[in-house]
């Protein structure tokens, strides 16, 4: 399964939960770019009544499916639960702070000034070639740039002209 967006990595879950259900417990092999390895071997693998292997790309799909398809699946696991449990020790010996002080954490002085743009900011549009802007919509430019809409389109607007 691939999980690209991340409503597809709570998809994932169910379809496990739902392959627990009908008694289905064949190899999956899971990736993409919403799931994390430590999501996927820890937490994913854990619901799972059969085995789950976390491949980061198609090629190490293709590896894992090799070694499934030569009757390494246990060897997989075992590195697999190796390095689940090398996480697991990493994270309960990590230091963590005990305050912002210990972290060295500055406050930040809320009444710092905003910086302003520099000069000429909203004047981006003029450097473009007129034959251009009867194709543009001045509003999405305006939008897209950040600025104000009704000031930009009116400047773009007699710009053109």
């Amino acid at each position: 399964m691939s999980g690209l967006l991340v409503k597809s990595v709570g998809v994932m879950k169910e379809n496990l939960e739902e392959m627990n259900a009908q008694g289905v417990n064949v190899p999956v092999l899971l990736g993409g770019a919403a799931l994390t390895r430590d999501y996927a071997e820890e937490d994913l693998a854990s619901l799972y009544r059969g085995p789950l292997l976390y491949c980061r790309d198609a090629f190490e799909g293709l590896h894992r499916m090799d070694a499934i398809a030569a009757g390494k699946l246990d060897e997989v696991l075992i590195e697999q639960k190796t390095r689940v449990e090398k996480r697991r020790r990493l994270r309960e010996t990590a230091a963590r702070p005990q305050s912002l002080d210990s972290a060295n954490a500055k406050p930040i002085d809320k009444k710092t000034p905003v910086p302003l743009p520099p000069s000429g900011a909203d004047d981006r549009h003029r450097s473009l070639p007129k034959h251009l802007f009867p194709y543009i919509n001045p509003n999405a430019l305006s939008a897209a740039s950040g600025a104000s809409n009704k000031a930009s389109s009116r400047t773009m607007n007699s710009t053109a002209v």
